[in-house]
């Protein structure tokens, strides 16, 4: 199996260390749209045999889809494979919008995040080496420390809010609305995030929270934390990027 995440776009995008001879790539009527949300027909077949299809079916700008053998699930991918990319359901010349050759087996480099047009590389699985994705669903959790120096015993906390530099907020208040904490004491809470490894980035977390104190003061702190995640880009390619400034509440 080997997911493929489809960007949209244009031949020029490619990106792989095949050589020339085993890669092709052909653009009709300027090439698939980038809009996100935008859905084309894709149909990835045996370059020399048709009859054998690896997929066939509708494909929206952003999401990943899966080719494997539709007749024998589980079998060795040939050797080459051909990428048609439709504006419809409807798999005739003048829909065409993109046609990508490529060599599918390990004769040939592949790897993680290689383009080709409008289909990239972001996972695949075998007998050998299991699944091999970009992405980890990372599990953070967060410990909120509530400070002896409080004017009161306790803290009954009403809002939690994290912002990210590259997955929006999260709204966090459902698992701490209504707790009450002793000053000095803490609570701990998670919540999950998709990490893509193949790029090299700096995640950053700006975390709010408030609440009321037994004696009725009202309390607010903020937290920020940034670390570094995901090995460095392949020569060739930049680190990953992400907006430098989080938007204000």
């Amino acid at each position: 199996m080997m997911g493929m995440l489809f960007n949209g776009g244009d031949c020029s995008q490619s990106y792989t260390t095949q050589e020339a001879d085993k890669f092709s790539c052909q653009d009709f009527q300027g090439g698939p749209d980038t809009a996100e949300g935008s859905e084309a027909w894709v149909v990835v077949t045996a370059q020399n045999d048709n009859s054998i299809v690896y997929y066939r079916g509708p494909v929206t700008v952003g999401a990943i889809y899966r080719l494997e053998d539709q007749q024998k699930p589980g079998t060795r991918f040939v050797a080459d494979q051909t990428i048609s990319v439709y504006s419809s359901k409807d798999e005739t010349t003048s829909n065409l919008l993109q046609v990508v050759d490529y060599h599918s087996s390990c004769s040939q480099n592949l790897d993680l995040k290689n383009r080709f047009g409008a289909s990239q590389i972001v996972e695949w699985f075998n007998e050998e080496q299991g699944l091999i994705t970009c992405f980890s669903n990372i599990s953070y959790d967060l410990r909120v420390n509530i400070p002896l120096t409080i004017t009161g015993s306790s803290l009954t906390l009403e809002k939690l809010i994290i912002r990210t530099n590259f997955d929006g907020s999260k709204n966090l208040t459902e698992q701490v609305y209504g707790l009450v904490v002793q000053a000095g004491g803490a609570i701990v809470v998670n919540f999950d995030v998709n990490i893509d490894l193949a790029q090299q980035g700096r995640y950053t977390f700006l975390t709010t929270i408030s609440g009321s104190t037994d004696t009725g003061v009202q309390c607010d702190g903020v937290s920020f934390d940034t670390f570094l995640i995901g090995f460095p880009a392949p020569e060739g390619g930049g680190p990953a990027s992400f907006p430098s400034l989080l938007p204000p509440f």
